[in-house]
């Protein structure tokens, strides 16, 4: 995993071993409190016209720019990114790997 920060110190991008990055943000503006951030994640290996997201509340791919989670307590967050980091590719369309438990 690559993590970049953002220049404002408002957030980081995390970048997996899967091709999936999943954006944390905490600034004015976002879907968040002093407690909670707001997540996104897409799949950057995929061509920039066909850039598929991860909907957090329906577990699978969705259209671009159009899954934000906001208010995740950092209870939760971990979870999340676990999640994005267990996506893999089927030969022929993303398959998501559910946790157990």
């Amino acid at each position: 995993m690559q993590v970049e920060f953002s220049e404002d110190g408002n957030g980081f991008w995390a970048k997996f071993d899967n091709g999936w990055t999943m954006s944390v943000q905490w600034r004015t503006g976002d879907y968040a409190t002093i407690s909670t951030v707001e997540i996104a994640a897409w799949d950057t290996d995929q061509p920039e016209d066909s850039t598929v997201w991860w909907d957090f509340e329906e577990g699978k791919p969705v259209a671009p720019m159009t899954s934000v989670l906001g208010w995740v307590t950092s209870g939760k967050l971990g979870g999340y990114m676990n999640d994005i980091a267990s996506i893999t590719r089927s030969s022929t369309e993303l398959q998501f790997i559910a946790r157990g438990g």
